[in-house]
């Protein structure tokens, strides 16, 4: 017969988590070690749980095809963020429920443990009084049987002694009789003598008959009084042997009246037990049934917790395009404005005055999404490359939270086929110091270089940081607002890159306030 084997777990394939076949569709749809492509086409695959992080960071991301932004998408992503706040919610308020139930649950656990150990508490008492009637019984027994042992020794010897009374008893009855024999033989020797003698010794025969009449009448009154002493030794042993006859059945009533007590205690004894026992076997199921319906409880908070952190992660990410939304709103709106004025770069000297208000509601900002704030477009020249300054008030990576970070891009622009490829521009990004003499001003100067290798490839930038503490330290904020200026220094030429080309003219710069 062919024996069929059927697996009813597996491995995911790519974290190695063991599942039920039921639920492997499911987790692979979630799975964070699931490789996915970068929506960017950087050609890049990167695994689910990072690829938030590379879309950030990711080199073709202002280089993908943004879609605009109209009315209707702003009502569609405010009424699908009504839906997830009402969601979140009804399950907040699903997950106070579970709470408060659980609460409940572990509060009546604890009356339960508390009862639980009272019974026990009570069920070692009683085992322990039980347990010393039992040893109080065993030695009771073994105190009666020790008696007992010794009332059947003093019996054994009594019976001893009266049968040592009744053999000397038969002693003296054999000596009295042996004392008569001799006075008998005595008596008929006697008689012979006085036939044989003559009448001249008539005188000594009196003599002799009164001697021996005195003889006789001595060891009578001698043995009389030893009948007597006999008899009441006898007496008296008999007494005794009545006494102890009688101590001996008082003794054994009492000794059944002892055990007969004790039995009845140790049987109203084994009857509570036999309660407590069955009240403890009740206790012990409604314990396990109580476990049961915990750990029940538990799994499903577990799985609630487990749910609501999925949703909270999502919250942060749902808050995060929020938040990166409005920024490109607040963006696009500043670009069509400013389009709306110019209908074209107007900053085509390669300066830029950039003034950063609302400085302190921007930097709280900052600090919940790593969504960089960008300034206006301005170029290094007429009809030259499109530069934009990107500005991160708090930092990314490793100078997060410490210091702001600037980098300047090379962003598509209208004439970047006209333009020669690769580009190299270097800059002097300053943060202007606004004091109320503006001779005493210090102004902080860094030196970045940007590059791009053509109008649709990746580019390269590089960062400069200002540490918040200089930052704060002087007079660079002023009336909550920050102003960074923007030099291009030289573009190096196209083909060589070994030498810049003529230095762009720096006029006067345009100011531009967000």
């Amino acid at each position: 017969m062919d024996t069929k084997v059927t697996f009813q777990k597996t491995s995911c394939y790519f974290c190695n988590e063991w599942l039920d076949d039921k639920s492997v569709k499911d987790h692979l749809l979630t799975c964070g070690q699931v490789l996915e492509k970068c929506p960017y086409n950087c050609l890049s695959y990167i695994q689910r749980k990072n690829m938030d992080k590379h879309l950030k960071n990711c080199a073709k991301r202002d280089l993908a095809p943004k879609h605009h932004i109209n009315s209707g998408d702003v009502e569609l992503v405010g009424e699908r963020l009504a839906s997830i706040e009402e969601n979140l919610t009804f399950l907040r308020k699903s997950l106070n429920e579970e709470i408060q139930m659980r609460h409940e649950m572990i509060v009546e656990l604890g009356h339960l443990k508390k009862r639980n150990q009272i019974t026990d508490e009570w069920s070692s008492k009683v085992s322990e009084v039980l347990n010393l009637l039992q040893k109080r019984i065993e030695e009771e027994k073994e105190c009666r049987q020790l008696e007992i042992k010794d009332f059947h020794g003093v019996i054994d010897g009594l019976l001893k002694q009266f049968q040592e009374i009744k053999g000397f008893r038969k002693e003296i009855t054999r000596t009295l009789e042996n004392i008569e024999t001799k006075i008998v033989s005595k008596s008929n020797s006697n008689g012979d003598v006085v036939i044989e003698a003559t009448a001249a010794a008539s005188g000594d025969w009196q003599t002799s008959c009164k001697r021996l009449e005195n003889e006789i009448q001595r060891l009578r009154f001698q043995s009389s009084d030893d009948m007597n002493d006999c008899v009441k030794y006898i007496a008296a042993i008999n007494d005794k042997l009545n006494q102890i006859e009688i101590l001996q059945q008082n003794q054994h009533n009492y000794t059944d009246d002892g055990l007969m007590h004790s039995l009845s205690r140790l049987d109203v004894f084994e009857n509570e037990l036999r309660t407590t026992s069955g009240l403890l076997n009740n206790l012990n199921d409604r314990h396990l049934k109580t476990d049961y319906n915990v750990k029940q409880l538990l799994n499903t908070v577990n799985e609630i917790e487990d749910k609501s952190d999925k949703l909270e992660k999502q919250t942060e990410i749902f808050k995060e395009l929020v938040y990166e939304t409005k920024q490109n709103l607040s963006d696009l709106e500043e670009h069509l404005r400013v389009q709306r004025q110019f209908n074209m770069i107007t900053n085509i000297r390669g300066h830029l005055i950039w003034r950063i208000n609302h400085f302190s509601k921007k930097l709280n900002d900052a600090k919940e999404s790593e969504v960089p704030i960008k300034s206006p477009l301005f170029s290094n020249k007429h009809y030259g490359y499109a530069l934009r300054l990107d500005v991160f008030l708090n930092g990314i990576g490793t100078w997060k939270n410490r210091n702001l970070i600037a980098c300047l891009t090379v962003v598509n622009g209208e004439y970047d086929t006209l333009l020669p490829w690769p580009c190299k521009l270097k800059a002097d990004i300053i943060l202007r110091d606004q004091p109320e003499d503006l001779n005493n001003a210090t102004d902080i100067t860094k030196l970045v270089i940007t590059k791009k290798r053509n109008d649709r490839l990746e580019y390269q930038n590089q960062f400069i940081h200002i540490p918040h503490q200089i930052i704060n330290s002087g007079t660079y904020i002023r009336n909550d607002s920050i102003v960074l200026e923007v030099k291009i220094v030289k573009t190096y030429d196209s083909n060589t890159l070994k030498g810049p080309n003529t230095p762009t003219n720096s006029g006067t710069p345009t100011t531009q306030i967000i």
